[in-house]
């Protein structure tokens, strides 16, 4: 394995990835029928097209922002003539919505290319933090540099399908590298700052939270509270109760997303959860949910005592803040892996570099592959990738409190 990993192949393996793969999307774009890709036959850019009708919605008709029905409607209206297959429903919560609906003030097609080069800026702007305040110096000298990563990450299908998909994925890695760059400098306040800014995806700053609570960071979280609670806190006051009774509804209706086969990529979907939940029949799933509540209280309860037993490990901590919400929440698709990149930066350190290099090259084959096999067997296989990387992190943990135990300070 060692000797398949030379230098050589390293560099040269994603760009061929990304050139093959980034080719087929060109080509994809370059042969299409309106929004169809002319290679896939399917809606190009549809989770942009659902925020951009969840934001029109919003603006115009907020109280059908979680009706199918209306949701369709809108959707087949901003890509018609084009008659794509199924559409994806909005499901993100009326905040999100709100701040969707200032970009829709645009036609729908320059929207689009604002946001790509929006998302495109958000993935340069990552790389810098990353090089800057959290790559350690070993793997610098190694010869990681931020073009080196970017191309490693870029070449990746969660960053590919993500970037087809129009999502907002190099944004998740930009606030999660801010948090943890800000956070290894003890900057609390702009660590909450950044973690205010990924309530988007409300469940991605799960982990931050525990710790923060548990360590009682008042500074980060008086600066989250600040961002969350202003961003939240307007949409509230104009929506009132029933948008957000709707939105709670609708997050129950995820967990039983790893179950409809057909009309959803199950494939796509990342977590344990799915996972697990992909391989059961139908009427199982009420004891599946109940198993995971538990465990997710259990693991919440785990993540508390490390961020007390670990207090002065900041690394340790940061890296199980990062992947809690990927290994433990319910849903969360490919592209959501993103947010894992500064956790295996952060891995790579003290030793573990080499094993450290095999699991991300692991996880960079399996995310090709893993999608690919799980489509066919309508099976959420990709699950796999983040429990294989919080597996390698609870040996970083054990090796660090059998080398605490056997030299107490």
């Amino acid at each position: 394995m060692t000797s398949f990993l030379n230098s050589r192949r390293l560099r040269d393996y994603p760009v061929l990835a990304l050139i093959g793969a980034g080719g087929a999307l060109l080509v994809n774009i370059l042969t299409r029928h309106g929004w169809v890709g002319g290679l896939t036959g399917q809606l190009m850019f549809g989770d942009f097209i659902s925020y951009y009708a969840g934001g029109l919605i919003y603006r115009t008709n907020r109280f059908h922002l979680y009706d199918p029905a209306v949701q369709e409607q809108v959707q087949r209206a901003l890509v018609w003539p084009s008659q794509p297959p199924g559409f994806a429903p909005y499901i993100s919560p009326p905040y999100v919505a709100a701040a969707w609906s200032l970009i829709t003030t645009l036609p729908p097609t320059p929207a689009l290319i604002l946001w790509m080069v929006f998302s495109l800026a958000g993935f340069i702007a990552a790389l810098y933090l990353l090089d800057r305040w959290v790559v350690p110096p070993a793997l610098k000298t190694a010869g990681l540099t931020p073009s080196r990563l970017g191309l490693a990450v870029a070449s990746s299908y969660c960053f590919l399908t993500g970037l087809q998909s129009g999502q907002n994925h190099t944004l998740t890695m930009l606030l999660a590298s801010g948090v943890t760059a800000a956070w290894l400098g003890k900057r609390w306040f702009l660590a909450g700052l950044f973690a205010g800014a990924l309530i988007y995806k409300p469940h991605l700053v799960s982990g931050f939270l525990i710790l923060w609570l548990v360590r009682r960071n008042w500074r980060a979280l008086l600066s989250f509270t600040a961002v969350a609670g202003v961003w939240t806190g307007l949409s509230f006051w104009t929506d009132g109760l029933p948008l957000y009774r709707e939105y709670i509804a609708l997050s129950g209706a995820l967990l039983r997303l790893p179950l409809v086969k057909g009309d959803f990529p199950v494939a796509a979907m990342v977590t344990p959860y799915a996972l697990l939940a992909s391989l059961i029949p139908p009427g199982g799933i009420s004891i599946v949910t109940r198993i995971y509540l538990l465990l997710v209280g259990l693991t919440a309860l785990g993540l508390s005592w490390v961020a007390i037993r670990w207090r002065h490990h900041e690394q340790m901590m940061l890296v199980s803040a990062l992947l809690y919400p990927i290994c433990m929440m319910p849903h969360a698709l490919i592209y959501d892996l993103l947010m894992v990149v500064p956790a295996l930066v952060l891995m790579a350190r003290n030793g573990w570099e080499n094993r450290v290099l095999r699991l991300t090259v692991g996880c960079w084959l399996g995310s090709f592959l893993l999608p690919l096999v799980g489509y066919g067997l309508q099976i959420a296989l990709p699950g796999v990738l983040p429990v294989s990387v919080a597996a390698l992190h609870i040996q970083q943990l054990r090796a660090t409190m059998k080398g605490e135990a056997a030299c107490p300070s």
